[in-house]
């Protein structure tokens, strides 16, 4: 995640900077299962 906001141009004192509950917010929220409604919805591979 770091290393893709340096990408996109943020400099890096801002990440080092950011509050430590923050940047765990965001992996989580990130990294959260989609709820699907279906089996075949969940194990699709395809889309």
């Amino acid at each position: 995640m770091i290393v893709d906001l340096m990408k996109n141009g943020k400099d890096i004192n801002e990440l080092l900077d950011m509050p430590f509950y923050y940047v765990v917010s965001i992996l989580r929220e990130k990294n959260q299962p989609q709820e699907e409604k279906s089996l075949i919805s969940a194990f699709s591979f395809g889309s």
